[in-house]
């Protein structure tokens, strides 16, 4: 595992843009200045090695996520990087699975299981679903289905969490703005 923690000035903040894990999935590019071709030979680079990165502001840092490199570039004095956010690959592989008599908790913690995560639920996903067929779906899929089954709900993976928790629609803003 590599730790990354890279610091913005306010001009660089600019060209940022950051996805929500529910949109799509979080890239990061990083490029490295290497003159002598030092890196060239590092282990970091190799695809599907997990970075832990963070960004920001000193004093205002991001939260800690997980990536996987996914793709290395060289040029010539520069080291080019892709990364996709360490859920990214629950979108690739479709399941046949038919499991009976569990829970909503116990399908996502079978989910979590998969993919190494620690699941943080609701605990009121204790409906038993008598009969959950996977019928060629990713566990995304799935995830976004029980999701759409609880409509005030939400899912994001953040570092080596999955988060499935209940959206506070009715709660009081944290926040007024008076114009």
């Amino acid at each position: 595992m590599t730790l990354f923690q890279f610091l913005q000035t306010d001009h660089e903040r600019e060209g940022n843009e950051e996805q929500d894990a529910e949109e799509g999935d979080d890239m990061l590019n990083i490029s490295f200045a290497d003159p002598y071709g030092e890196l060239v030979d590092s282990d970091a680079f190799i695809e599907n090695t997990e970075w832990t990165v963070q960004w920001g502001f000193a004093g205002n840092l991001r939260e800690v996520r997980k990536v996987l490199v996914k793709r290395t570039s060289y040029r010539f004095g520069e080291v080019e990087v892709e990364c996709l956010d360490k859920g990214s690959t629950m979108r690739l592989e479709e399941r046949w699975d038919v499991v009976k008599g569990k829970t909503k908790k116990d399908i996502i913690s079978m989910i979590c299981s998969r993919y190494g995560l620690i699941p943080t639920i609701d605990p009121q996903f204790n409906e038993i679903i008598p009969n959950f067929n996977w019928g060629g779906k990713t566990d995304y899929d799935v995830l976004q289905y029980l999701r759409s089954r609880s409509p005030d709900h939400t899912f994001k993976i953040l570092a080596d969490r999955l988060i499935f928790k209940r959206r506070r629609l009715d709660a009081p803003p944290l926040s007024t703005f008076d114009y």
